[in-house]
């Protein structure tokens, strides 16, 4: 992860959001701020149908317009625009309508003036690696990125399954536990963290993966260089095993078996605007409690 300044020229902007009975007062005033100003503004279907708009467009589309992208909900509503945008390379502010946002860092009280700064090109901006995920076989595409985490895992029921993983072409272990994730920085706060991995600052240049509820208490989370290649498939002998692969918590495949899954960095950063004055560590302090007696 990088930091910098968001200097370029704006001059359309997309809204992105789903339901949530706080969003649409915020979406107009958003909407108005941005008109306001002589800007363009493009958004996805949800959110024209909560402006009582009839122009929304696919996501993806709205992203590859803009010069920026403001994503209104919580973090699940961020995650999704950041697969949106990948490739584009378009900033993205997060407006938190949630209790616990950790990429969606701007309150609503602040919207105002994180906005104004975004559109001046003077917000910090953050580059966080995302992960990229092929399968054996197949081209890579470009909705198969994940900014948190790759997951797998059971589809229904909570059975024990082994998972051989290999890093770098190297075999590193078979996994016998109820799922393995692989996480980025940016994810270490997300499913990783309930799993009881580490918290990674995200301009650590790492990937994490950390075994769900392992057979074998000796298998610990494992932190491994952002560079690495990891492929992961079901060990031998085991038939089909029901077993998905997630990206996000959003979007996902059956990993059949013998099936090879590659997952590695994606050459497609994302870029976060930030508030002023906020930085990670007071981010945990408010999102996690620390420090409080």
């Amino acid at each position: 992860m990088s930091r910098n300044r968001h200097r370029a020229s704006v001059s359309t902007v997309a809204l992105f959001s789903k339901p949530h009975p706080e969003a649409t007062a915020v979406l107009r005033r958003v909407a108005a701020s941005v008109q306001r100003r002589g800007l363009r503004l493009v958004t996805d279907v949800e959110t024209a149908k909560a402006l009582g708009r009839e122009d929304g467009l696919p996501r993806a589309e709205a992203a590859r317009r803009a010069d920026l992208l403001i994503s209104v909900g919580g973090d699940g509503t961020l995650l999704a625009a950041a697969r949106a945008v990948s490739g584009a390379g378009t900033p993205i502010l997060g407006v938190n309508l949630g209790s616990l946002g950790f990429l969606t860092e701007t309150p609503c009280d602040e919207l105002d003036q994180v906005l104004e700064a975004a559109i001046e090109g003077t917000a910090p901006v953050e580059i966080r690696h995302a992960l990229q995920v092929r399968r054996d076989g197949e081209p890579t595409k470009p909705e198969n990125t994940a900014l948190n985490d790759v997951v797998f895992s059971k589809r229904d029921l909570a059975r024990l399954f082994t998972l051989s993983v290999f890093v770098d072409d190297g075999w590193v272990a078979d996994y016998r536990a109820d799922g393995l994730i692989l996480a980025t920085p940016t994810g270490s706060t997300a499913y990783n963290l309930a799993a009881g991995g580490p918290v990674v600052v995200p301009r650590v240049d790492a990937l994490v993966a950390t075994p769900i509820c392992p057979h074998s208490l000796s298998q610990r989370p494992l932190i491994l260089p952002g560079s690495a290649r990891v492929t992961v498939t079901l060990a031998e002998g085991q038939g089909a095993a029901d077993v998905q692969v997630t990206l996000d918590g959003q979007v996902g495949f059956p990993l059949e078996p013998g099936e090879r899954i590659l997952v590695q960095r994606s050459p497609n950063p994302v870029r976060l605007i930030r508030p002023p004055g906020r930085s990670f560590f007071s981010v945990l302090r408010d999102k996690l409690g620390w420090g409080r007696h």
